[in-house]
């Protein structure tokens, strides 16, 4: 980067000459801005060496570096250019990933690079910003500052297929709820019963082929295919339905049963 460095016999002896083993996080961002590198080989040299020491950076400093044109950049129409020639310089922000196929997301490429701005914070409650893999990071959502939680935006619901039917099974399975209905509430107090034992008495069983999970975001929906063969839907204002596909079994249906009781 351009930084004076002790001769090789000498190094033995740094200590005592009080010479520091790196540049502090000042002078790093200056001669970065100050003396930019010259093509895209010096640029991975140096921005290789600076990801050891970004933990130092403060927010103000990152906010400084995404204004200033240091990232070389050499376009294909360049490629005859002299070696020694200065690369056209750019802005972090103006700057995309390059990859080979460019109908394929990168993802192998991004989950193993340190490509993600992220926020440490020490015992102090001070905030560092440094570059992260993917597989370091975790999400923070923070509602105060308007956030929106992916996971609470997507509505889930499953969605009944084939002919809703009365069958033998399904006449069997109604028979053996509504005998067995007070046993499902014997280890339950009252006061954390959603569902009562009438309501239980007065479901309903219908059997039909399959079921699918329907996940909507916004405008979006997106309908999967899965293994769940029970679901409990309200059909009005006071009557509900189990649904059981044929594959299902008594641990699916109680299972599905607790999910309203309690």
């Amino acid at each position: 980067m351009g930084f004076k460095i002790i001769r090789e016999d000498l190094r033995s002896k740094a200590g005592d000459f009080g010479v520091r083993q790196n540049p502090n996080r000042e002078k790093l961002i200056k001669m970065l801005i100050e003396n930019p590198p010259k093509n895209k080989n010096k640029a991975k040299e140096v921005f290789e060496y600076l990801n050891t020491q970004q933990e130092s950076f403060t927010d103000f400093d990152w906010k400084k570096l995404k204004d200033n044109e240091f990232i070389p950049i050499n376009y294909e129409s360049q490629s005859n250019k002299n070696i020694n020639e200065l690369d056209d310089l750019f802005k972090p922000r103006d700057c995309y990933f390059k990859f080979k196929d460019k109908r394929q997301f990168p993802e192998k490429k991004l989950n193993k690079d340190d490509v993600l701005i992220a926020i440490k914070t020490d015992s102090k409650g001070n905030d560092f910003y440094f570059l992260a893999t993917v597989k370091e990071i975790y999400i923070n959502d923070d509602k105060k500052l308007g956030c929106k939680s992916l996971h609470e935006s997507v509505t889930k619901s499953v969605v009944p297929y084939g002919p809703i039917q009365k069958t033998k099974y399904s006449r069997q399975l109604q028979r053996i709820i509504r005998e067995r209905a007070s046993l499902f509430y014997l280890d339950h107090s009252e006061e954390y019963i959603r569902k009562d034992e009438k309501w239980l008495k007065k479901l309903k069983v219908r059997e039909i082929e399959y079921m699918e999970t329907s996940y909507k975001l916004g405008s979006i929906t997106k309908n999967e295919r899965n293994d769940i063969t029970t679901n409990i839907s309200q059909k009005n204002t006071i009557s509900w339905i189990l649904y059981v596909t044929p594959n299902s079994n008594l641990i699916d249906i109680s299972q599905q049963l607790h999910l309203y009781q309690t």
